[in-house]
């Protein structure tokens, strides 16, 4: 399996989480002995660090971003996250995707609205990037003017998206 990681938990005691999987279901936590547990957003960021790692890939992740993109990949709709190591791994690299910007983003806002196919370019692309990076390159692409380059008011983007 790709990863294996010890987070500090507590300093003063040298405790530490563990984190691993193994080929049927994740192993999320040990820390004194072994448990099965849901996985936590903050053991989700660390899979998506230590993954990036042994990918080579040379960035710091913002820590709002990651928390953005593990929302809409992994959809906690509920509290608990079990994942089959083989879907886990594909969400986690579409992650990593979504936040180094390698991803394809043509036509992902189709599965957000319906009226899609009525917006105009810059709309179209504002829902692709809402759905497919994170929230805070959706954020900078609408308060961007595109014909200048310089930054828009609040009411000058509310008036191009709504």
């Amino acid at each position: 399996m790709w990863h294996s990681v010890k987070e500090i938990i507590n300093p003063d005691q040298q405790e530490y989480l563990e984190i691993y999987i193994n080929n049927d279901l994740i192993l999320e936590r040990d820390v004194t002995l072994t448990c099965k547990h849901p996985l936590s957003e903050s053991e989700l960021f660390l899979f998506i660090e230590e993954r990036s790692k042994s990918l080579n890939i040379d960035k710091t992740f913002n820590e709002d971003d990651v928390k953005s993109v593990i929302f809409k990949i992994f959809n906690p709709c509920h509290n608990d996250i079990f994942l089959l190591t083989s879907i886990l791994e594909k969400k986690v690299d579409y992650a990593i995707e979504m936040l180094t910007g390698t991803n394809d983003l043509k036509g992902l806002g189709k599965n957000l609205i319906c009226t899609y196919e009525n917006m105009d370019e810059n709309n179209k692309n504002a829902t692709d990037l809402l759905v497919g990076r994170s929230d805070s390159e959706a954020v900078e692409y609408m308060f961007t003017n595109h014909d200048t380059g310089g930054k828009l008011t609040y009411s000058e983007m509310r008036s191009r998206y709504g």
